[in-house]
């Protein structure tokens, strides 16, 4: 069993790297796009704002039920990056408590 689960829990991890840098690359694009200093019809910036909203905007649409935007302050990505470190945290702390 232990072969199996310090893996997995590592690839759990990686994921939610993986995840943490989508929401930030989807947010500075946002933000770059809306101030005019990126073309948003660029097709770099097109494919890449495309692939970041089909990511997140799913886990995006379940915070925004529970926490709704404040005026046009849109909490989610905040919310969801601070539920992805704790989660790594929490996997950090039982694998080295599990392993150790």
């Amino acid at each position: 069993m232990d072969i199996f689960l310090l893996p997995f829990l590592e690839i759990v991890n990686i994921c939610l790297t993986l995840m943490t840098w989508v929401i930030i690359i989807g947010v500075a694009l946002n933000w770059l796009t809306a101030l005019q200093i990126l073309n948003a019809y660029s097709p770099w910036v097109s494919y890449l704002s495309h692939l970041t909203y089909a990511l997140t905007e799913p886990l995006y649409e379940r915070i925004r039920r529970l926490v709704p935007m404040i005026g046009t302050v849109d909490l989610s990505p905040l919310i969801l990056l601070l539920l992805i470190r704790f989660l790594r945290t929490m996997i950090t702390h039982a694998a080295a408590r599990y392993f150790l």
